[in-house]
């Protein structure tokens, strides 16, 4: 009896998992050019936020007439943040002058800007319920 329910329980929380899963679409604008990619990095906490070996995903989308569309999928509720840069060269990493100054383009979630550096996390950050996210970012040069 019991090996005839297990499975049916379990399918059944597997479907409830995935049934809770949003995604996040980003429709990115203001790319000045279409060469390169646009690349997305997300974190899931303030304490990882900005470090590229705790981010949780990586996304890259095409740009064509200066806009790009990324979609992030499969996201459990939560918090998340966001930040893009346009690598225009390929080189698959954010290039700055010699004093840090962004050399290509960028964004963050809630189109969150800093002052003398990146956005605090609390500024870029945003929450996922089980229902898709729908962002429109800028991207600034």
């Amino acid at each position: 009896m019991i090996r005839h329910i297990l499975p049916v329980l379990l399918i059944g929380l597997f479907a409830n998992i995935s049934a809770h899963a949003a995604d996040i679409i980003l429709n990115i604008s203001e790319a000045k050019s279409d060469k390169g990619k646009i690349v997305a990095s997300l974190w899931d906490s303030e304490e990882a936020y900005l470090d590229l070996d705790a981010r949780m995903m990586r996304g890259v989308a095409q740009i064509s007439n200066g806009v790009a569309v990324l979609r992030l999928e499969g996201m459990a509720p939560g918090t998340y943040s966001i930040a893009l840069y346009h690598d225009e060269n390929g080189n698959n990493e954010m290039d700055t002058n010699f004093i840090g100054i962004p050399k290509e383009g960028w964004a963050f979630s809630n189109n969150a800007k800093g002052k003398f550096g990146p956005p605090a996390f609390e500024k870029t950050s945003f929450t996922v319920g089980t229902e898709d996210v729908q962002m429109d970012l800028a991207m600034n040069y």
